[in-house]
């Protein structure tokens, strides 16, 4: 089958080259780590230290009581400086937590843990989500507990996993569906098990295909039986074909009715990278 898509669209430089043969590393740990309190949609956090507290790395630093929030937890091990405005990108002026880091203690090492995931009830999985602070990595930062706590009276038929990846410079996305496969089938096994859908879906735009057989073959191999579910879609490389609603187009022919979402229409749409947090919060408790 040939490759997806949807009308419309357009085709600029994609500036793929630049980092994709790159080794995944960690960044060096700041001395000073200024952490904004919001960082998502919804309502911002209200901090939970205070001026002179030591902080552990995963240390949660503010959380709100609103339902379309996401708590904000603490990058370093460190002393809290200050709580004060910061400036932040998109959002300007934001309280922020200012840490300094405790140069003789090292990063957390995390590390899988052997979990039933057919033992854990679908409600204590959205949990996980909600306390490990997941948000959408797509780009908008939606709370992913929200997402996935699916109204009464609606029913999620199709998951949507994106690793379209159509921006120009993001190579992030390859790059996690090549060196983490098996992870994001594993945070796949979790939706599933939330969701209960019928029909699950991976879109991979066509200039991606070290990922598409890394997938293939992956999902040839898997030995739960969920795993024979997964349709891998090739999709045709074009700007914005990672938009929810345009891959709802691309790989299920349906549209998103003007002022409705995914959910109205039974379709709810994952970032790999969200999958990978995913498995990351309830396999490695990170």
């Amino acid at each position: 089958m040939g490759a997806l898509t949807f009308p419309g669209g357009i085709h600029p430089p994609y500036s793929k080259g630049i980092s994709i043969r790159e080794p995944l590393r960690g960044t060096p740990l700041p001395s000073v780590a200024i952490v904004p309190l919001s960082q998502h949609i919804g309502r911002p956090n209200d901090p939970v230290v205070k001026k002179g507290d030591y902080v552990e790395e995963g240390q949660v630093l503010g959380t709100s009581t609103a339902f379309i929030s996401a708590p904000v937890h603490s990058p370093i091990y460190g002393t809290v400086k200050e709580i004060r405005k910061a400036f932040h990108p998109t959002l300007g002026p934001t309280t922020s937590v200012v840490i300094e880091r405790d140069k003789d203690k090292e990063s957390k090492k995390y590390t899988e843990q052997t979990i039933d995931i057919d033992g854990i009830a679908a409600e204590e999985l959205v949990q996980k989500v909600r306390d490990a602070g997941i948000v959408g990595m797509g780009g908008a930062s939606f709370p992913t507990h929200v997402k996935l706590s699916v109204p009464e009276g609606k029913k999620i038929e199709n998951l949507v996993i994106n690793g379209a990846e159509c921006e120009p410079f993001l190579t992030c996305d390859h790059v996690i569906m090549t060196r983490k496969t098996q992870e994001i089938l594993k945070g796949i096994e979790i939706l599933l098990k939330i969701l209960q859908p019928k029909n699950i879906y991976i879109g991979i735009e066509d200039n991606k295909k070290a990922a598409f057989f890394a997938f293939q073959k992956a999902i040839k191999k898997a030995t739960r039986k969920a795993m024979s579910q997964i349709q891998l879609v090739s999709l045709h490389t074009k700007y914005p074909q990672g938009g929810e609603k345009q891959l709802i187009k691309a790989i299920a022919k349906r549209e998103v009715p003007p002022g409705k979402l995914p959910l109205d229409i039974g379709f709810l749409v994952q970032n790999v990278g969200t999958v990978n947090a995913i498995y990351e919060a309830v396999y490695m408790n990170k």
